[in-house]
């Protein structure tokens, strides 16, 4: 999901029942993403913690110490910090989680209009950009099979 998503969640948005998030995407267009019991363990662990140390200011579903919305700046610097514990990437950002969701996506054989979907995005061609990583990765298990034949 994008940030701005992200920081835009409310309680309400997240059914555990179901284990869907509903976001409110660019151009306020409504989308449903699907979660997994790993996420929904995680969530659920938040949400008793955040209801436990926190006095909030509003239904909002990330919030900071002092009960409110989380900001956007936080989320940032939060995943800037996390990522340098793991990657010597020098972008680390949340785009950077979700190039590398959509990459993974394609790179298990998820079919492009669903990536677009899960994304967000209105065109197919928009989608098409995370492709090339994809690429890139087929022409180098490519040139360990046959290093005698490059592109």
């Amino acid at each position: 999901m994008r940030l701005a998503e992200l920081v835009g969640l409310d309680d309400d948005n997240i059914d555990f029942d179901t284990r869907v998030i509903k976001v409110l995407g660019k151009g306020s267009k409504q989308r449903l993403i699907p979660f997994a019991d790993e996420l929904e363990e995680g969530l659920k662990i938040y949400v008793a913690r955040r209801d436990a140390e926190v006095v909030r200011k509003d239904k909002a579903f990330f919030v900071d110490q002092r009960g409110q919305r989380v900001k956007r700046g936080a989320v940032q610097n939060s995943v800037r910090a996390s990522l340098a514990k793991v990657t010597s990437m020098k972008k680390r950002s949340p785009h950077v989680l979700r190039h590398t969701f959509a990459t993974a996506m394609l790179n298990n054989e998820a079919g492009l209009e669903s990536v677009k979907k899960l994304l967000g995005h209105e065109s197919l061609s928009t989608t098409e950009i995370y492709t090339h990583t994809t690429f890139e990765q087929l022409k180098k298990i490519y040139d360990k099979a046959h290093p005698s034949l490059t592109f």
